[in-house]
């Protein structure tokens, strides 16, 4: 059904504070409105957003100069609108845009008259319009001129005169079209106390739909009314899908409900004979009901008291119409008032919620701040898609079938051979009966204590927040319902629907299907369901998967396969051998895969009964619509593939690729590339695969022959188009001949490899990978000085943005890169983040971590080497990964450690190239300040010599008896096993080696000194594994970059106190939520605030005394502390502390600064709110560090009231979003709000309480 597109058009008067943005908001929403035409917008000339509204992306604008004039069209998300054309002018008066809707026609224009010579400028327009405009006219603005006269025939149905003659451009006035006038102004003059109709719409003569209605609206948002018009046959009506609200869990009566309601369901309904699944199903459209219902009494009361100030505002405004006496008119804008007032509570209370999502430093708001730096993918709408013919179609139901059509086409089920015995590993009796295994309550607890909150639900709207909030109700219920499906292999019906979502791929054509990478919506007790089975199946994957498969396998990294193939190309260049790389590239690899061979592979690999009858139930009878621009297609079959946004699909996707990786191993006619013993033919990344050949000869024929026969059982083909070969040193024949016998394409000097460009030349690799990315960022942060950041917040914005991209490559490309280069990154970057003109951090203050008193910035060197450490102790003590083992091969060692003595110009001249020698330059750098006293941790290989290898033999036979580290030959008192002891483990023959190992395991225990650094990184790496790059940067930069003793002796010598003090105090400020707070904090102990006497020093002509006249030297804490001015401020803040707490609070100047506070009476209770209360009179200062007009008691309690206000937020936040069970808030601050509640001195405050209690 075709509904109304609702057209509304409304001059703002100003949309420059967040009331008027939030009325306006309110206007679009409420009236439903698609496309909006305003007038006076009165934005400054920026490319700010009008205002930022997820559901109205598309916003043309032309401001006027000095926030004046303005006009602007907004569009609203779920119209299908293509842009062709924008016309505007540059005073702000007059914007147009052509373009189609649903592949109609249309031209819309805002217009804005100046109030003298109207109708020159509307000729003017009108003329423009005529000239330029296509399919139908819609245009709408403030004419600022009455176009009527009280003429007779109002409401007659005959076309009223009218002032000027749109005809003769192809134009008329709306309410002619329809034959008929409204009684309603559009305009109310305060000046002249009059009521005019100046606001207008006019439509095009020829225009084709039709006018269904055109009103005033009754809400003014200004002086000026809304006028609305509404057109048929332009947009379907989509239905708002329902979704949980964690506002219905806000008050504790509504929680209890549902708490109730969950309890007594099951109690019901839970019976003998009764199937879990059904009853599971039945309870989540029961529990939708109640939330429902409590939303919707929520919203009522909510709105109730504002649709009473309508009502009486409409009354009030009629009567004023009617008889326009004093009296009438003051009763209508005091009413008008009270209702300003509330909507700006309203807007209020939003706001405030918005800005703690920035100012509070908590794991949820740094996700806000991540979503706010990523650029929107895939959310822009699809306005038109080639269907099976190549034809290009826009309509929203053509739109939603051509999706339809094409994804069911991909997931048809396609005919498949046998792929029995095709794996070799099974899984042992043990690990199958874990599998197997009851879930526990535990788990369930774990998974949902780890799920993300807001994540996008499933079919069922119950999204994580409701399993978050109420687990402990739901847990014990999910678990029966989970043993159920492992015990009978039945799941809910709701499992087998889910939703698909479409994101386009970076620089694809949108008008193709094919461009578009689905993700599957489940329901979240599914997603908690099968990230259980994940957890297990990800403990048992290592023993199914060889080595050559690389993601989304326990302990393997995506660094391993792509310095596995640097190693190669290296190797083949210094020899001089032959390399060819095969990239194949799977087409569609998640969504292709059959699914009875991939049930048929975990039978084979013997994952268990429970697990394979669940994971063959989870696939079967499937079905999903598909989303395009908000609204679902029909219902399709899902008959392939693994879903996208699945805990299992990745897992089971490494479990279904591995035969081929194990077709090409086992086929002797593949010669894949040797070093020494040992042979690479693939690389496995998921889906990204590369094969490896060392001697052509048949081994190009015999990949093909694989790849056709993995593509016959499994379902999944290789994308010949777009697999790239890669060579060295090969012939142009043989080139020739690999290309042709393939059908892929000649690969070029490079190719891209899991994000990296891999070159035939590996001496341009850092610049061909590393110049792109800063580029790249350079361009982003330009794009970020558009955000008015503090400096932490411009930090965060590195940290989670920039650095990540950097630490990929330091991972996976660990050559060496010029230090010049890194330095300049580190300088940009910085100069980024406090600013050019400020540049009053020292790079030691800067890069030392906060809990040192440092601003805590990355330091991307000392990441480096960081990263190049952990690859050392990889090399030295991890587990022998392929390209571990291709290095000390392609070097002639096999045992040995670099842990152990010193590596001189010698080491690093035996080196034979590779990224082996950038590793080792850097361990030389700091293996004097990394020295090891521990070697228990070690392996027993550690102490063999690199050259000549001496104890190989016994090495290898005491690790084939489970012998691998030296603390597994040493005793419980510390002393070496006897050869009596080892000799069966050590081999016979093996005794002399055996005496000089233990003598050197006996000399180093000897020696041995108290833990080291190294040694702490030793114990990190074998005891946990993950985050072994983080720890080792956290060890190198307190060596190098560490200002915590510099800061203490500087504090100590001005504020005559011990260093203890000093420690506490920085303490204190790591703990610090706010960050406004927080910063200023560390601007004081860092001493970031110029005084005359530095301004001195750097400008001669500048005077050295302090500039609240004073007349005393400015040093830095004469202006915090010994100024009398700022004494006098200090003395008017303690008495009204005094009054607030009732006792008298006094501060000396080192107090002052670490916070440490004595006083008449018990300070206990008050000791947070003492501190808040300090922090509030450090920001004073700042704000006012040179006019000390900006210290006053206004300002004190703004500060202060603002932390009461945000530490009241963040908790609440947290009590409702994570489930937290206590708040804290109430008990901290209870005593002081009883202090001050209702009197007339604490304005500030008892707003902000006020505000509290209405949240």
């Amino acid at each position: 059904m075709m509904d109304e597109l609702n057209v509304m058009s409304v001059n703002t008067n100003g949309l420059s504070t967040p009331v008027k943005r939030h009325k306006l908001s309110k206007l679009l929403k409420e009236n439903q409105v698609h496309l909006a035409l305003l007038q006076e917008t009165h934005k400054k000339k920026d490319k700010s957003k009008l205002i930022n509204e997820r559901n109205w992306e598309l916003q043309f604008e032309s401001r006027g100069s000095n926030k004046s004039r303005g006009v602007a069209i907004l569009i609203k998300d779920n119209l299908n609108f293509e842009l062709e054309k924008v016309i505007k002018d540059t005073e702000g008066r007059f914007i147009m845009i052509i373009g189609k809707i649903n592949n109609s026609q249309v031209t819309i224009a805002s217009v804005y008259a100046p109030n003298q010579r109207q109708v020159k400028f509307i000729n003017k327009i009108c003329t423009k319009i005529k000239k330029q405009a296509l399919g139908d006219i819609i245009v709408g603005g403030d004419l600022n001129l009455q176009l009527y006269e009280e003429e007779k025939n109002k409401g007659t149905g005959k076309e009223a005169k009218c002032k000027i003659n749109f005809r003769k451009w192809n134009l008329i006035e709306a309410n002619n079209r329809i034959g008929e006038r409204i009684d309603s102004p559009t305009f109310f003059s305060h000046r002249h106390s009059t009521f005019t109709t100046i606001d207008y719409f006019l439509v095009g003569i020829n225009n084709v739909m039709p006018i269904k209605e055109i009103m005033v609206g009754k809400q003014w948002p200004g002086d000026h009314a809304p006028l609305y018009l509404k057109l048929g046959n332009y947009i379907k009506n989509t239905v708002k899908k329902w979704r949980f609200n964690p506002k219905v869990a806000y008050k504790e009566t509504d929680r209890k409900g549902i708490k109730d309601q969950i309890i007594e369901y099951f109690n019901l309904n839970r019976s003998p004979g009764m199937k879990e699944c059904i009853v599971w199903d039945a309870f989540k459209a029961v529990i939708r009901g109640k939330c429902i219902t409590i939303e919707r009494g929520i919203n009522k009361r909510e709105n109730e008291r504002f649709r009473k100030l309508r009502l009486e505002e409409e009354k009030a405004f009629q009567a004023f119409q009617k008889d326009q006496t004093v009296g009438k008119k003051e009763k209508w804008l005091e009413i008008k008032k009270q209702l300003e007032n509330l909507e700006e509570i309203e807007v209020t209370k939003k706001y405030i919620w918005v800005k703690n999502d920035f100012q509070i430093n908590s794991i949820n708001n740094t996700k806000k701040l991540a979503n706010l730096l990523k650029k929107k993918q895939g959310k822009a709408k699809i306005i038109k898609l080639k269907d099976r013919n190549g034809q290009i179609k826009t309509r929203e139901e053509d739109l939603k079938e051509i999706m339809a059509n094409y994804y069911e086409k991909l997931y048809m089920n396609k005919d498949t051979v046998s792929s029995e015995g095709i794996l070799n590993k099974k899984l042992d009796t043990f690990s199958q009966a874990v599998l197997d295994s009851n879930i526990t309550s535990n788990e369930i607890e774990e998974v949902i204590k780890n799920l993300k909150i807001n994540s996008s639900p499933g079919p069922d709207g119950l999204t994580t927040n409701f399993y978050k909030i109420f687990q402990k109700e739901v847990i014990p219920n999910l678990q029966i319902l989970y043993n159920k499906i492992m015990e009978n292999k039945i799941i809910p019906e709701t499992w087998k629907k889910s939703e698909i979502i479409t994101i386009l791929k970076p620089n694809k054509e949108e008008t193709d299907p094919n461009s578009y990478r689905p993700i599957t919506l489940s329901n979240v007790d599914y997603k908690i369901f099968t990230k259980i089975i994940a957890n297990r199946l990800r403990e048992i994957m290592p023993t199914l998967i060889e080595e050559d498969q690389y993601g989304f396998i326990k302990k393997r990294m995506i660094a391993d396969p792509i310095r596995n193939i640097v190693n190669v190309i290296d190797h083949a260049t210094r020899e001089r051998r032959k390399l060819l790389l095969i990239k194949l590239d799977v087409y569609k690899a998640f969504d292709t895969i059959n699914h009875n061979y991939l049930a048929n592979l975990c039978e084979e690999c013997n994952l268990g009964k429970n697990i394979c009858g669940v994971i063959r139930e989870l696939y079967k009878e499937n079905q999903a619509e598909i989303i395009v621009n908000g609204s679902n297609s029909r219902t399709i079959e899902i008959k392939s593939g693994t879903k996208q946004g699945c805990p299992l699909s990745p897992l089971l996707f490494a479990l279904a690729i591995e035969p081929l990786a194990n077709l090409i191993r086992s086929d002797k006619s593949i010669k894949g590339y040797r070093i020494d013993r040992e042979e690479i033919k693939i690389n496995l990344y998921a889906d990204d695969a590369m094969v490896l050949i060392g001697t052509m000869d048949d081994s190009v024929k015999a990949v093909k022959k694989v790849i056709k026969k993995f593509e016959s059982i499994s379902g999944l083909v290789i994308n010949i188009e777009k697999s790239e070969i890669l060579h060295k040193n090969l012939t142009w024949k043989e080139l020739k001949e690999a290309q042709s016998t393939l059908g892929v394409k000649l690969g070029g000097k490079k190719l891209k490899y899991l994000g990296i460009h891999i070159s035939k030349n590996l001496n341009n690799i850092i610049q061909i990978n590393y110049n792109p990315l800063w580029k790249k960022i350079s361009k982003q942060i330009i794009d970020w000085k558009k955000w008015n950041w503090n400096i932490t917040t411009r930090l965060k914005a590195y940290k989670m943005m920039i650095l990540p991209k950097f630490l990929y490559l330091f991972q996976t490309l660990p050559f060496s890169i010029p230090p010049k280069i890194i330095k300049k990154w580190d300088n940009s970057i910085k100069t980024w983040i406090i600013g050019a003109s400020k540049n009053r951090i020292a790079n030691t203050v800067f890069f030392t971590q906060q809990v040192n008193g440092g601003w805590g910035a990355p330091c991307l060197q000392n990441y480096f080497e960081a990263c190049q450490l952990a690859r050392l102790l990889e090399l030295d003590i991890g587990e022998p990964k392929r390209w571990v083992r291709l290095e000390k091969l392609m070097n002639g060692w096999e045992y040995g450690s670099c842990l152990i003595g010193k590596i001189g110009n010698k080491d690093l001249k035996n080196i034979k190239g590779g990224p082996l020698t950038s590793t080792m330059e850097c361990w030389r750098k700091w293996q004097n300040k990394l020295p090891i006293n521990k070697i228990d941790k070690l392996p027993v290989g550690a102490l063999e010599n690199r050259k000549p290898q001496l104890y190989r033999n016994m090495i290898k036979n005491l690790e084939q008896h489970g012998i691998t580290k030296i603390e597994d030959l040493l005793k419980s008192d510390g002393t070496v096993i006897q050869w009596e002891e080892i000799k069966d483990k050590c081999g016979q023959g093996n005794w002399l080696q055996w005496g000089g190992l233990s003598k050197k395991i006996t000399d180093w225990k000897n020696k041995e000194t108290p833990e080291s650094d190294l040694d702490k990184i030793i114990k990190w790496k074998v005891e946990k594994e993950k985050g072994i790059m983080g720890y080792i940067y956290k060890i190198i930069m307190e060596k190098q970059y560490n200002t915590k003793y510099t800061l203490i002796e500087i504090w100590k010598e001005d504020l005559n106190c011990n260093e203890r003090e000093i420690e506490k105090w920085i303490k204190s400020i790591n703990k610090i939520k706010y960050l406004k707070i927080k910063e200023m904090q560390l601007k004081i102990l860092t001493k970031w605030y110029r005084t005359p006497i530095q301004l001195a020093y750097i400008t001669e002509t500048h005077p050295k005394q302090c500039w609240h006249n004073c007349g005393k030297i400015g040093t830095y804490t004469h202006m915090w502390w010994e100024c009398e001015k700022i004494q006098r401020f200090y003395n008017i803040i303690k008495k009204e502390m005094k009054e607030l707490l009732g006792t008298t609070i006094e501060w000396n100047k080192t107090q002052f600064f670490v916070q440490k506070l004595e006083g008449n009476g018990e300070l206990k209770e008050w000791e947070e709110i003492i501190k808040h209360m300090l922090d509030a009179i450090k920001a004073s200062v700042a704000l006012g560090w040179k006019d000390q007009k900006k210290w006053d008691i206004k300002t004190w309690y703004k500060y202060l009231a603002d932390y009461l206000l945000q530490d009241y937020i963040s908790e609440r936040k947290s009590y409702y979003k994570f489930g937290q069970t206590k708040m804290t808030w109430e008990a901290k601050w209870k005593g002081l709000i009883s202090r001050i509640k209702g009197k007339d001195k604490y304005k500030e405050l008892n707003k902000i309480i006020l505000m509290i209690e209405q949240l």
